[in-house]
């Protein structure tokens, strides 16, 4: 083929067309080629592989090892081969729990768009923002609407919205803080606590939410991911207190600027869930703070860490499981 390509490069020379641009663009698809090669040697090479590294010594040991052979290092946190490798390589600057998280978030949103657009609630105009006021259809994908907790006692319905948004721009930007600031809190937590904190600040945020619409005798429909997000920012403040020195205090420091700019901008708009805002920020600083980071050293915590995680994954399944049965 590549002498083909060269043949009918010289015949356009000899009558005096550009026959060069037809080999650079023959050498850029071979580049394209090559590339797209590399990266599937690599994602087959991260799922099927069989060592990972010990971040201590940097020995290459068996991906399922809880000990590094060579130093005595905990390696149970280091992530190995695997398709939760693959996938985190998905997401630039997603890793691991963050990935799939955004993964959940992004299928839900789609699968919330065709609805809507199927149903006549919402056009492709209207993907941008969705029906901000209450909707039968958002209430169907899991939305948060009290009367429904009240009412029935549907105590599961607090998990859904954490992970749906109100339209392509609520999605996008929540999408955009968590690939910022999940990777870091997931690294010096661990996967295991650091989905812990997501999870409990999501829920306890729209518990707030519940509280906050009964004191001021209002109704709550609510939706998004923020309540969990402002709840990472928390567990970010407390992390830079307790590791202190110059590098928590320069942690703290930029998540609280955060914190305030998204505030600020939070009041620029109409039917903002403030409530959920605030409560996942103050229960994210309280897990934070009590929830310890960095490697565990006994396998007793690591248990405890594994359980609260796979509990947390089980009432997820169970909550959507129960959407789906109504969306069906």
């Amino acid at each position: 083929m590549d002498r083909l390509v060269n043949w009918i490069a010289d015949l356009m020379d000899s009558i005096g067309m550009r026959g060069s641009r037809l080999r650079w663009k023959w050498s850029q698809r071979h580049r394209s080629v090559g590339e797209g090669k590399a990266a599937v040697d690599m994602a087959t090479r991260a799922v099927r592989g069989k060592h990972k590294m010990c971040p201590e010594c940097r020995a290459l040991i068996p991906k399922g090892a809880s000990t590094c052979p060579e130093c005595g290092e905990r390696t149970s946190e280091v992530s190995g081969p695997g398709a939760g490798r693959a996938l985190a390589g998905m997401f630039p600057g997603g890793v691991k729990v963050t990935s799939l998280i955004l993964l959940v978030n992004g299928f839900w949103f789609i699968l919330m768009a065709m609805r809507l657009i199927q149903q006549g609630d919402g056009g492709f105009g209207s993907i941008l923002m969705f029906p901000g006021e209450f909707s039968e259809s958002l209430v169907r994908f899991g939305a948060l609407y009290s009367p429904l907790i009240s009412g029935m006692g549907d105590l599961w319905r607090l998990i859904p919205p954490v992970f749906l948004h109100g339209g392509l721009m609520h999605f996008a930007f929540n999408s955009y803080v968590l690939i910022q600031i999940g990777p870091f809190v997931e690294e010096e937590y661990g996967r295991e606590r650091f989905w812990v904190i997501y999870f409990g600040t999501g829920v306890l945020g729209y518990v707030a939410t519940l509280i906050w619409k009964t004191l001021t005798a209002g109704g709550a429909f609510s939706l998004g991911a923020s309540g969990a997000i402002m709840g990472l920012m928390g567990a970010l403040i407390a992390y830079g207190i307790r590791r202190g020195g110059p590098a928590g205090k320069r942690i703290r420091g930029q998540i609280l600027y955060y914190v305030g700019y998204i505030f600020l901008i939070s009041l620029l708009f109409r039917g903002i869930d403030h409530a959920a805002h605030v409560g996942g920020l103050l229960s994210g600083f309280a897990l934070g703070w009590v929830i310890p980071y960095g490697v565990l050293k006994s396998r007793g915590s690591k248990l405890f860490w594994d359980s609260a995680a796979v509990a947390c994954v089980l009432a997820v399944v169970v909550a959507f499981y129960k959407i789906a049965t109504q969306l069906l």
